[in-house]
């Protein structure tokens, strides 16, 4: 005699995660110090920007950069923002330490993710251009 049985097997398919960003972080344009210091943009769309008033320069426009991601709905995530530095040839470089608008740590759905950040301006920061990326890495956990 012989006997069997069956199991049924399943596949879930969920539509990849996708992140595009809208819109660069900009911090404006910032006068040098003896001193140095820190200028922080909010991770908002109202981006405010703090700095020391010896250190503001008239005439910016600061702004988050935001990030759009597209994901499965219920299908939990996680956002990764890599600190990075802003460099012009020659010059030292700047230090951003980034921040998002997120207040948690697994995602899940379609979102809008505004980054910020302070930039460490150092003392007698040479006059120039500066730029650098922001990273966001998001994963399916």
């Amino acid at each position: 005699g012989s006997s069997n049985a069956t199991a049924t097997s399943n596949a879930i398919i969920v539509s990849p995660i996708k992140i595009e960003s809208s819109q660069n972080l900009n911090f404006g344009k910032i006068i040098g110090s003896a001193t140095g210091g820190t200028v922080s943009i909010e991770a908002s769309a109202d981006a405010t920007r703090t700095i020391d008033d010896d250190m503001n320069a008239p005439g910016s426009t600061p702004t988050a950069a935001i990030f759009a991601v597209t994901a499965e709905a219920g299908q939990l995530y996680s956002v990764d923002v890599e600190a990075s530095t802003l460099k012009a040839d020659g010059q030292t470089p700047m230090t951003l330490n980034p921040t998002t608008n997120l207040t948690e740590t697994s995602i899940s759905g379609n979102r809008t993710i505004y980054v910020g950040g302070a930039l460490v301006v150092n003392a007698n920061q040479v006059p120039d251009i500066y730029s650098g990326d922001v990273k966001v890495t998001v994963s399916y956990e």
